[in-house]
């Protein structure tokens, strides 16, 4: 994935996310940017941006999912897992 496009949705979190520190690298096994988002002290959650939805999506669908996985991160509990694709936004609860 693109530096600037990262740069642009690591802005979009940290502006959209109150009190969050986001830091991310490229998982390629998913072929997807993963974004680690704390809030905090205590709640992570795991944020994948698949690179075929970055291809797929113009700009402002793309910020139309993301304001969905944002929604997701801030309603569940700890360890959530959010993915964006190209087909949608897809939520996973961590196990316990």
């Amino acid at each position: 994935m693109q530096e600037d496009r990262v740069a642009e949705i690591n802005d979009y979190l940290v502006r959209h996310i109150p009190d969050v520190r986001v830091t991310n690298h490229y998982d390629f096994d998913r072929e997807a940017q993963r974004f680690r988002v704390k809030h905090g002290r205590m709640v992570t959650h795991i944020l994948f941006v698949d690179e075929a939805a970055v291809n797929h999506h113009s700009r402002d669908e793309l910020n139309q999912l993301l304001d969905k996985a944002i929604h997701h991160l801030r309603l569940t509990a700890p360890e959530v897992e959010v993915r964006v694709t190209d087909r949608g936004v897809l939520v996973h609860q961590a196990e316990h």
